[in-house]
């Protein structure tokens, strides 16, 4: 009697833990081309930024531009004191004007010694040293006009001027500074071309391979954008074993965005194949990530190990599921569903 209500009482359950598990959803345990993935922090960097410095000395006597202004190409940034370059170009000049009248003169001489020595009254002797004084007196005025370049060239620098249209990213000369050649005045770059930078440990460059592409963010602003092309330096930072990534951002990243800005860089490269699950199907409970798995016995609860997300909705596995292997996309629903049919095989025992 006891057997007879107990199968009675498993036969009025069946049906509804049977139409529970026709309505669960499942899905399958595949392999998946899967694309390998390095996030690495970095910085927004210029592609074309240059620090400004003069070419000559002098004490800055006008400042033209400060920290955000725009400029374009030739447009004057700092005015030095020209007033020691003046007087070297006024002296290069009165040296010019004398090489010129030494040249005048020994031209004639070589002319006067021309006409003598066809009349026999003057040795080839006399005729060569005319020769030799006019070569002399024609290299000085060449040095003459060398030297008055050079000045003129240093009176030009004393006019810093920007070499590209850009935007001052920093100043640092003041009028009344003394500016130093090779010594920055400014920085300046130009905002339609960026890029993000980053440090990359060069053992999982290694294991990437190639093509690489790149995907930046900015966390703070909540934008991103598809890297245009993406640079790997072959060099390898000797302290840090670290290889330099670059990521070129496309042309309309530049609207708000500065140099220096801080950056994430999800890079990816063509990977292999790896078995992958549905992200749906993970079911997480402490330190214990399993999978419900359809059997031939009904849901059983697996272990599993994880590797990194492929994308939205699948994740790598490393251990615990094969290919092919149906997994419940609803978990909590597949727990109960496995718990009812083990109290249904209680009760028949």
């Amino acid at each position: 009697m006891v057997g007879f209500l107990a199968a009675g009482a498993w036969a009025q359950n069946a049906p509804e833990a049977a139409q529970d598990d026709a309505a669960l959803a499942v899905g399958v345990v595949e392999r998946q081309q899967v694309r390998e993935r390095i996030v690495a922090e970095g910085v927004i960097e210029a592609v074309l930024q240059a620090r400004v410095a003069p070419e000559v000395a002098g004490r800055i006597v006008e400042v033209r531009v400060d920290a955000g202004t725009k400029v374009k190409a030739g447009d004057l940034l700092f005015v030095l004191d020209d007033t020691a370059v003046r007087q070297e170009v006024a002296a290069a000049r009165a040296r010019l004007a004398q090489a010129e009248a030494n040249l005048a003169q020994a031209r004639a001489e070589w002319e006067r010694a021309k006409n003598l020595f066809a009349q026999k009254f003057i040795s080839e002797s006399r005729l060569d040293s005319a020769r030799t004084a006019l070569d002399a007196a024609q290299a000085e005025r060449n040095a003459a006009q060398a030297q008055l370049a050079r000045a003129e060239a240093a009176l030009a620098y004393t006019q810093v001027k920007a070499p590209f249209d850009g935007i001052v990213a920093e100043r640092y000369g003041n009028q009344g500074d003394m500016a130093q050649p090779g010594q920055p005045l400014l920085l300046l770059y130009q905002p339609g071309a960026l890029r993000a930078v980053a440090q990359v440990p060069q053992e999982r460059i290694r294991a990437l391979g190639q093509p690489f592409a790149a995907r930046v963010e900015v966390p703070g602003q909540a934008r991103a954008w598809n890297a245009t092309a993406v640079t790997v330096l072959p060099a390898v930072d000797p302290k840090t074993q670290t290889q330099t990534v670059r990521a070129d951002l496309p042309p309309d990243a530049g609207d708000g965005l500065v140099p220096g800005t801080f950056a994430r860089m999800e890079i990816s490269a063509a990977g292999g194949e790896r078995l992958v699950v549905p992200t749906q199907a993970i079911l997480r409970r402490g330190e214990l990530t399993a999978v419900y798995v359809e059997t031939a016995n009904g849901w059983r609860l697996r272990q599993v190990r994880l590797g990194d997300r492929v994308d939205e909705a699948h994740v790598q596995v490393l251990a615990g599921l094969a290919a092919g292997d149906r997994v419940a996309l609803d978990p909590v629903k597949a727990g109960l569903i496995a718990a009812q049919a083990a109290r249904g095989d209680g009760d028949r025992s």
